[in-house]
């Protein structure tokens, strides 16, 4: 019954922090892996653990105009995904570490969103 109730909620769920382009990707398409790996997160069978930066990130490149305009209809998915990130995934704070991503440090956020949340 406990692990049926903690399933349902994703409590019991595998942790995993995305990159922003997949958070984008699966909201523009709705088929594809991006697309997968956040159905599975709204469904509770994984859960995303994120930080402010990446939340921020995601919402600011979702809303660019050009966006916007050429996809006028993911309205919904934006609202889905947006809750979910707001109510049920992990949220820690955007701690730093040493660099990490020799090519594209701007990503070192992501590194260090995955070892504070135990992703």
């Amino acid at each position: 019954m406990i692990r049926r109730w903690l399933n349902k909620f994703g409590l019991n769920a595998a942790r995993v922090t995305v990159d922003t382009n997949v958070l984008v990707s699966g909201t523009l398409a709705r088929k594809g892996f991006p697309a997968r790996i956040i159905d599975a997160a709204i469904a509770g069978r994984i859960r995303f653990v994120v930080s402010p930066t990446l939340i921020e990130e995601y919402l600011d490149v979702i809303q660019r105009p050009h966006i916007t305009k050429r996809y006028p209809e993911i309205g919904d998915r934006v609202g889905a995904v947006s809750f979910y990130l707001d109510t049920n995934a992990v949220l820690v704070t955007d701690a730093r570490i040493e660099r990490v991503v020799v090519n594209d440090p701007d990503d070192d956020f992501l590194i260090a969103c995955a070892i504070e949340g135990n992703a």
